[in-house]
């Protein structure tokens, strides 16, 4: 399959990554992106939504910003009082970077789309999928952060590349590892990776609730401890508070 080569304003995320097919919104307040989504908006097009490797800066430039990204269609924009912008864009699908332009009103680059691989009857593949289905329903009951319903969904798709993209989306974790998860080559590829991740979480979410659930004995046992002192105090005591 040819790669398409598009040209497109570009949106620097802050601790963030957009996969596609996902609906999220975002707060768009740097006069660049604002610029780069009223020029979006204005002309009915696409945007290439890139994560920085670094929150904390403030202007990003090429260097400063992964170069494998998604594409994105604006669904709503709404101007706020306080000159920002809200918006909701969908994710579309993967784009890698090959060239930025050079525009002084908000940042545009080149970029291939990264056509979706063809699935094929793997039973490795299918193996995988059972796997990481199994452990994020695992994920799902210990991390108590995503809803039921997600869960419900996921196991509903049929198509995997959707089903890969929505439990990254749907996991906590850094923004180096989401991007891993973004420009896994192969749907294979991904799998593993969301495997690894979940079994790495899985560890250190069962550490959590194991401290939690002693610390809530301690605690009870404490109670419990003090509900049987007695409530009086003799009058030689009383002097001494």
């Amino acid at each position: 399959m040819l790669k398409t080569k598009i040209k497109c304003p570009v949106l620097p995320l802050r601790d963030i990554v957009v996969y596609p097919k996902m609906i999220v919104p975002l707060f768009v307040g740097r006069e660049k992106s604002v610029n780069a989504i009223q020029s979006v908006a204005e002309e009915d097009g696409n945007i290439i939504l890139l994560t920085q490797k670094e929150a904390s800066v403030d202007e990003p430039q090429a260097d400063d910003l992964y170069h494998i990204g998604t594409l994105g269609n604006i669904l709503q924009m709404l101007r706020l009082p306080d000159g920002t912008v809200k918006v909701l864009i969908e994710g579309m699908e993967r784009v890698k970077v090959v060239k930025f332009g050079k525009n002084k009103d908000f940042m545009e680059a080149e970029a291939e789309v990264l056509p979706e691989e063809e699935v094929s009857n793997s039973l490795e593949l299918e193996a995988l999928v059972r796997a990481v289905l199994s452990q994020f329903e695992e994920y799902v009951k210990l991390s108590r952060k995503t809803p039921p319903e997600v869960l419900v969904s996921v196991n509903q798709l049929k198509d995997y590349a959707k089903m890969a993209d929505t439990i990254a989306a749907h996991l906590s974790l850094k923004i180096e590892d989401k991007q891993a998860l973004l420009e896994g080559k192969t749907l294979a590829d991904r799998f593993e990776k969301i495997l690894e991740f979940m079994n790495s979480e899985l560890t250190v979410l069962e550490v959590e609730n194991r401290i939690k659930s002693r610390v809530k004995k301690q605690m009870e046992k404490s109670h419990g401890d003090f509900g049987k002192r007695p409530l009086w105090l003799g009058k030689s005591q009383r002097k001494n508070h």
